[in-house]
């Protein structure tokens, strides 16, 4: 058995406190410099992390890094890759471009650095990627959900999620085909790139299934008055099947509760920005009638997959409860093509991990199929985004359901 270790540089003393309920060991230093431990050896192979452990992004951040812990520990337990010990360099984007483009050229620039995993928002990949290309390392991002930054960086970056326009597209399909709700109003959080993708991609499938959006408006984040969006959507009320929101757990869960006491019952559909404990545990009457689109199903009993069942289980005897966020999941699932890669790449070339390159890693996971992951069985075509099956899911009181699979 090889020790486990998780190396975490954090930019500040909140994000130390923060990271307190994540049961790691720390290292931490003023300037977040990441310098590698004093007992490293040349046979640690080591893997970036990069996830926003404070501010806006912070909800998804720590189940994932739970995810990275899980596995890291079954790496390690099993003997690591090729005998090699496998740690993770982990550092804090603090859910802010600047700092998460200063993080990424710091990792990115460490030799022994051949991939880095992390973060789920498509603004926050977008700053990291440049530094990425820039030194010539392999980039996957386990949340994030971008159709334009794959394209862009196409032999730097792979996906672990499905994208935007995916669960966009499937988001609709639910609506008019299982719900059987045609006619749609549609509230968007503007400031989320990802928020505005999935929108688009929403109302062009509604209406290419002969649906039509009665109504779209947007609010700025952080910006959600729930007495002006109901006074605004009040007119439609009693005209609109369904209600798509593309924005985050807490702009979700206020804005739901303000419609109900206003009298507006229809079901209310958004994206896997909603899979966060605001809302999926919120026990409040009104949260019922909500659905979401996500990555993977975490629910004992309802999983029919092995390795999910499995991870299920590690992550309880390590955090004492079941996972309930997807995003744990995908980082779980990120860090272990990360491993299959450099795996496959050592033995297909009889390489040592020094020889190892961004080429031979891309080709690996750019040809992969069939990959069992925790949050689905995930094969990429001879593509950087994977097709995969996209679940919807039904909130009730902070009950969840799994209610429908998509094929993306």
């Amino acid at each position: 058995m090889i020790k486990n270790k998780l190396k975490k540089w954090v930019l500040s003393a909140a994000s130390v406190l923060l990271l307190c309920c994540v049961t790691f060991s720390y290292a931490s230093t003023e300037d977040n410099d990441p310098v590698l431990s004093a007992n490293n050896t040349s046979s640690v192979i080591y893997i970036g992390v990069i996830y926003s452990f404070n501010g806006e992004f912070q909800p998804f951040a720590v189940p994932s890094i739970r995810g990275v812990d899980i596995a890291l520990h079954q790496l390690n337990d099993a003997g690591g890759i090729d005998g090699h010990p496998v740690e993770a360099i982990t550092l804090n984007a603090m859910s802010n471009e600047d700092v998460a483009r200063d993080v990424a050229q710091k990792v990115a620039g460490i030799k022994d650095v051949k991939i880095a995993i992390g973060l789920n928002a498509d603004n926050m990949l977008a700053a990291v990627m440049p530094e990425f290309v820039r030194y010539n390392k392999l980039f996957i991002t386990s949340g994030a959900t971008s159709d334009s930054l794959p394209e862009k960086y196409s032999d730097h970056l792979i996906l672990t999620a499905f994208t935007d326009a995916m669960q966009g597209n499937a988001a609709a399909s639910f609506a008019v085909n299982t719900l059987k709700a045609k006619d749609a109003l549609v509230v968007t959080d503007t400031h989320l790139r990802y928020a505005q993708n999935v929108t688009a991609a929403f109302e062009s499938k509604i209406k290419a299934l002969k649906g039509k959006v009665i109504y779209s408006t947007g609010f700025s984040d952080g910006h959600l008055e729930t007495s002006k969006l109901v006074q605004e959507l009040s007119k439609y009320r009693d005209q609109a099947q369904v209600i798509y929101f593309a924005g985050n757990d807490v702009d979700a869960r206020n804005a739901i509760i303000a419609l109900r006491k206003a009298g507006f019952k229809q079901a209310v559909v958004g994206p896997d920005g909603f899979d966060a404990p605001e809302l999926v545990g919120a026990t409040d009457p009104e949260i019922e009638n909500v659905y979401f689109t996500t990555h993977a199903v975490l629910i004992p009993g309802q999983t029919k997959s092995e390795t999910t069942m499995k991870f299920m289980n590690e992550f309880k005897k390590q955090y004492h409860v079941y996972p309930k966020s997807a995003f744990s999941a995908l980082a779980y699932d990120s860090v272990m093509l990360a491993a299959k890669a450099i795996k496959e790449t050592m033995s297909t070339k009889a390489a040592s991990k020094s020889d190892i390159n961004t080429h031979d890693l891309y080709k690996v996971l750019h040809n992969l199929k069939d990959f069992s992951g925790a949050s689905s069985m995930i094969s990429y075509h001879d593509s950087n985004i994977p097709t995969k099956d996209i679940y919807v899911m039904k909130i009730n009181h902070g009950k969840r359901e799994l209610v429908k699979t998509i094929q993306s």
